[in-house]
């Protein structure tokens, strides 16, 4: 009996293990930011042409507000949105919390130099 619970118990935390989130995945599609947030504070710069755009094949790109592009995969778990920027060696992994997804919005919680930020982004 000791050996069956073991085993059931090893079985339901093997399942659990790299399962990718079963979220609705509306978010794919072409955004366009409106708003950067820092701290408490609207950025200082302007983001109007910073676009994301997220494939259903997994790949993505972005060109932030001076036209830099990134560009390379993605996968979501759980509520992080994780992109793999491959048009650099080594290419550079970076995780997004994805705190609002709507039809027609989408907003990133994320890290920028040392502080909390938001993203905001209308569907193009």
């Amino acid at each position: 009996m000791k050996n069956i619970i073991v085993v059931i118990l090893m079985a339901i935390l093997l399942s659990c293990v790299g399962k990718k989130s079963t979220q609705d995945v509306s978010f794919k599609g072409s955004w366009k930011a409106t708003a950067f947030k820092i701290g408490d504070s609207l950025a200082n710069f302007d983001i109007s042409a910073s676009m994301l755009n997220l494939k259903p094949d997994s790949r993505y790109s972005f060109t932030n507000n001076i036209g830099q592009v990134e560009a390379g995969t993605y996968q979501v778990y759980d509520s992080l949105l994780i992109m793999t920027d491959t048009t650099v060696r080594p290419s550079r992994e970076k995780a997004v919390q994805l705190i609002k997804i709507k039809n027609d919005s989408l907003i990133f919680r994320m890290n920028y130099k040392d502080r909390e930020a938001f993203m905001y982004f209308i569907r193009k």
